[in-house]
Formats: C-alpha cells, sequence, structure tokens
C-alpha cells in the first residue's frame, strides 16, 4: 500500500498470515536444517474441522467478513493436537484460498496506485507519481485497461518522454523528471556488470541460503549437495566463496532470506568500499597482481606495451567508454581523453600505464552508479 500498516489493520490482517510459519525448520525430506514454510492449521477442533469457538481467530473483518481456515487430511504431520504441513505440499485450491490477503488489498485503489509509483522509481529513482498525481492517475487507469499485466506498465514507463528525454539540458531545469533517470543501481547489477565487462574473477551469492556455514559444518552429503546445486561457488575445499558476498552485503545487497532486506545509501564507508573494489578490477598503480586482464581493458589488437599518443588515448577511452556505459565519448570527452594521452606521452607511458587509471575513473565514476 507504500505505507506502514495501522495497528488495527496489521492485527486484523494478521489472522489470515496465523497459518504460516516460515523459518529454519527440520526438513524430514532432506533431513537437513533449512528455511522453509509450513502451515499449522489453526482454529480447527480435535476432529479436524473448523472450530466454532475460534474461528474468529482466523478470520479478518476489516475489508469485509473473511475467513481463512485449512483443515487438516492425510498429509497432515505431527501431533493430533498440533498438525502442519510442508508448503510444499499445498494444492493449488489451497494456494488460491492463502491469497485472500492479497485479493483484499488489491481491491483497494491505494494498492495500484502504490504498484504503478513504483515503476518509476524503478527506472527514473524518484517518484514522478507523487509530484505529479495526473500521471499516476493516468497510469493506474491504464494498468487496470490491460488487466494489471505489469508488462504493460514497465512499457509505458520505459517508453514515455520522462525516460527517453537526455539527462543533459539546461543547468537548472525546473523539474525534477527534466534531469532524467536518477537510480541508483542495484548492488549485485552493479557488481556483475563490471565482472562481465572486465573480466575479473569473483563468485556470487545465494540468498536462498544466507548460512552456508550449516551446510558446510554438516557431515551429511546432502547439505554438500545442496550447496553445490545452488547458486554459491565453492573452492577446492569445498568451502564457499564469501569474497562476493562481503562486497554485495556491505553495500546493501546479497540481503538474508530471514531477516532485514537490502538498503541503499551513499556514505563514506559505501564509496570506499566501491572505490576498493574497482582498485582492485583496474589495478591502476599497476601493483596488484589480481587485477583484470590487461586485454579486456583494451581495443581488440592492442598491445599493452605500446606507447601511448594522443590518438591511442582517444582510442582506449572510447573503447572502455562504449563497453563500461554503452554510449560514445561525448566531444569534451575526447578532449580530455587526448590532452591525458599527451600528458602521458611526455612521461613515455605504455597503453597499460594509460587504461588501468582509466578503467579506474570510468568505473568510478556517478554514471556506473546511477543510470
Amino acid at each position: 500500500m507504500g505505507r506502514p500498516p495501522l495497528g488495527n489493520e496489521r492485527s486484523d490482517l494478521a489472522r489470515l498470515y496465523t497459518l504460516w510459519d516460515s523459518g529454519y525448520q527440520d526438513h524430514e525430506q532432506l533431513d537437513l536444517r533449512l528455511p522453509d514454510a509450513y502451515i499449522d492449521y489453526e482454529c480447527i477442533d480435535d476432529q479436524g474441522r473448523v472450530d466454532e469457538e475460534t474461528r474468529g481467530e482466523c478470520t479478518s473483518i476489516l475489508w469485509g467478513y473473511n475467513q481463512l481456515i485449512l483443515e487438516p487430511d492425510l498429509r497432515a504431520e505431527g501431533d493430533d493436537d498440533d498438525p502442519r504441513m510442508w508448503a510444499g505440499q499445498l494444492r493449488a485450491s489451497e494456494w488460491e484460498k492463502l491469497q485472500m490477503p492479497g485479493r483484499i488489498l488489491s481491491e483497494q485503489r491505494a494498492f495500484w496506485e502504490n504498484a504503478v509509483d513504483q515503476v518509476p522509481r524503478h527506472y527514473m529513482g524518484y517518484n514522478l507519481g507523487r509530484q505529479v498525481p495526473e500521471v499516476r492517475d493516468a497510469l493506474v487507469e491504464y494498468f487496470l485497461e490491460h488487466d494489471a499485466d505489469i508488462r504493460s506498465l514497465h512499457w509505458a514507463v520505459a517508453t514515455s518522454v520522462a525516460y527517453r528525454q537526455s539527462a543533459f539540458g539546461t543547468d537548472e531545469p525546473p523539474y525534477q523528471w527534466a534531469q532524467g533517470p536518477l537510480k541508483q543501481v542495484e548492488a549485485e547489477t552493479w557488481i556483475d556488470s563490471i565482472k562481465g565487462m572486465t573480466g575479473y574473477d569473483l563468485s556470487s551469492c545465494d540468498y536462498r541460503l544466507p548460512q552456508t556455514w550449516q551446510l558446510e559444518r554438516s557431515d551429511r552429503l546432502g547439505a554438500l549437495a545442496l550447496l553445490r546445486h545452488s547458486n554459491w561457488q565453492l573452492d577446492d575445499e569445498g568451502r564457499v566463496r564469501d569474497d562476493y558476498r562481503d562486497l554485495a552485503r556491505s553495500l546493501g545487497g546479497c540481503p538474508r532470506n530471514d531477516a532485514g532486506g537490502r538498503f541503499k545509501i551513499i556514505s563514506i564507508l559505501t564509496t570506499a568500499q566501491q572505490l576498493n573494489f574497482v582498485d582492485e578490477v583496474c589495478a591502476p598503480g599497476l601493483e596488484s597482481d589480481g587485477g583484470a586482464q590487461t586485454r579486456r581493458l583494451l581495443p581488440d589488437g592492442g598491445s599493452a606495451d605500446q606507447a601511448v599518443d594522443a590518438e591511442l588515448a582517444e582510442t582506449i577511452v572510447s573503447y572502455q567508454t562504449e563497453t563500461f556505459f554503452g554510449r560514445e565519448m561525448s566531444s569534451s570527452e575526447r578532449s580530455q581523453a587526448r590532452e591525458s594521452g599527451e600528458a602521458c606521452a611526455r612521461t613515455v607511458c605504455n597503453a597499460e600505464e594509460f587504461a588501468r587509471p582509466s578503467c579506474f575513473a570510468l568505473l568510478s565514476s556517478s554514471e556506473m552508479l546511477f543510470y
């Protein structure tokens, strides 16, 4: 709904979520303790039927009379007075019943307004619907006319003038949407982009299994097999590589699935983390042995030992700009590249000594962090 719930709303809808028990469970199928969801049968009597005395504890009344009770059958586990069922055994009809809280909220117009607000914020980084309510109202009607197909809403925003217009214009545009997109890139997207463009060796993250140490220390074969078939990468000793996880979580990414979420913030700490990572990748001072391969920072056929002049400097920066940003250099950037190349030529530097600081300057720029 785009706002914190009021106290009466929280307590009312909580009655429809009381059947769920999500967290770390002793998984009977895999004989391991893993994050999973179970259904606790509530508001039933000793015979497994609806209990008339406690049925109110599973009933929402704030938006009409809505009761959500499931009756156990042969799939139920545990004691007769405390039956439960693994969520993986739910039938399609039961899933439909359990979606009742979402259907209740989706009947409110505020639900659709919040859904619409999220899409421009996703693409442009600011709340266009709040600043221009007419845009929000039009998008809500457009969204509902297309049967609430979220793809139609993304198409409408991504093809709009507000998104496609250039971020360059007057020095002081009268409206924020005249500046173009201002979205801060997700931590994983930023890291994965640098990995892909530079070929830098880094592992991956799987938020579905955040507490990997429990599986690593387990003596069961299923624990190791589960890790090997996840997105986590293992080293030669069978341990999870944590380089990606440590970096991503310090930047607000790779969130745990059992507590908290992702965060986005610009601070001295996060900036230092980003600069340290880019420094490792680009190795501008040539003091690191683990940086990206030089051939990934130079145009095809470029030699690391080739002497730099203004033309070669422009070629290198042009190649990196197109690779990293997906666009051509501007005229001012070309002039700066040639000036830097002339300065480099006076010190008799080679292509690698020029390409690595250029890589650091581009990957640590605001254009790499915002789009």
